[in-house]
């Protein structure tokens, strides 16, 4: 059993032997996919005890309306690299234009804007009208490219209606990974796939790195991994989906920030892995960080240059088995 925390959150002897059973897997890189759902199998909670953990958020976190001014603050893949790496995909999958495209959780489109330039058609879904207004705001002459208000949830389109999608950082914005996964694989066709697109080190600033250290001593590691990749792999091995290996660590870019902005973003709640941080045990770490970096040497306008990989994850889902004797 894992232990139940007074504020909403497990943790315990269990809880984190599958966090760092998760880590070791993919870190060694031995049979990753089968090690990974043995291990999910073996030392994942009960049912209800995973919904309420992925499910766990603290009332005052800021809706997607309020992030969408923002939202592209902290998406800023460039363009030309995700371009790059969908010509990859096609490569592997054969995904051309033809593929109808499913943005799941697509804020102001920038995970599919590359997609439409190239001739695809892309069909977003948010919860957010201000983020909807945005991505729509940037259809161009000749995209074809529809954003509409969507719940990643309970997904309005029919089964099979879709050859992919794409998620970057949803299992993080929305609990109940298995409820999420269920549906993307129901409006996916037999052998359509999905997209998880990660930016590594994106966010790996100074005061980010010093704010995440102060949750894990805190007992807030199970929230805060949820949507990392060797997890994620864990949730879509349930549905017998195929994880594909493909290799875009070459895909890289640089961006600066200075510690102001980088506290500015955790100030105002940008990053949804922290999200189940009491608030006043928030504000205080956070506090606590400002004050400890303003005290060094150029203090909060000091920059970090920053050097993102971006990383791709591809699970296909399983074509229907034929009887023997049954032509298909």
């Amino acid at each position: 059993m894992w232990d139940r925390h007074p504020h909403g959150y497990f943790e315990g002897r269990r809880a984190k032997l599958f966090f760092k059973t998760m880590k070791l897997i993919h870190r060694v890189g031995v049979a990753p996919d089968i090690l990974t759902t043995l291990a999910y199998w073996v030392l994942r909670p009960r049912r209800s005890e995973w919904i309420v953990m992925t499910n766990t958020r603290r009332e005052d976190t800021p809706d997607r309306d309020t992030l969408a001014a923002w939202h592209d603050s902290t998406r800023d893949i460039p363009a030309d690299l995700l371009g790059d790496c969908y010509t990859r995909i096609g490569a592997l999958t054969g995904m051309d234009s033809t593929c109808k495209v499913l943005d799941v959780n697509c804020g102001t489109s920038r995970l599919s804007t590359p997609l439409m330039d190239s001739g695809h058609e892309v069909t977003g879904i948010d919860t957010s009208s201000a983020m909807l207004e945005q991505a729509n705001s940037q259809l161009q002459t000749g995209w074809r490219g529809s954003f509409v208000h969507g719940d990643a949830t309970r997904i309005q389109f029919p089964e099979h209606s879709f050859d992919v999608a794409i998620i970057s950082r949803l299992l993080l914005n929305i609990g109940n990974a298995g409820q999420v996964t269920q549906e993307l694989s129901r409006i996916l066709r037999p052998g359509g796939f999905v997209i998880v697109v990660h930016a590594k080190n994106a966010f790996d600033s100074t005061p980010r790195r010093h704010f995440r250290d102060m949750c894990d001593e805190r007992g807030y590691l199970p929230q805060r991994h949820k949507g990392v990749r060797y997890v994620i792999s864990s949730v879509f091995s349930t549905l017998n989906m195929t994880h594909l290996q493909l290799d875009v660590s070459d895909l890289k870019w640089t961006k600066t920030m200075t510690y102001r902005e980088s506290i500015e973003h955790l100030r105002l709640q940008l990053h949804a892995e922290f999200w189940l941080v009491p608030p006043v045990e928030y504000d205080q770490m956070l506090g606590q960080v400002q004050e400890k970096l303003a005290r060094q040497p150029g203090g909060l306008e000091t920059e970090d240059i920053l050097n993102p990989t971006l990383e791709v994850d591809l699970y296909m889902k399983p074509e229907p088995a034929h009887e023997p004797g049954v032509r298909g």
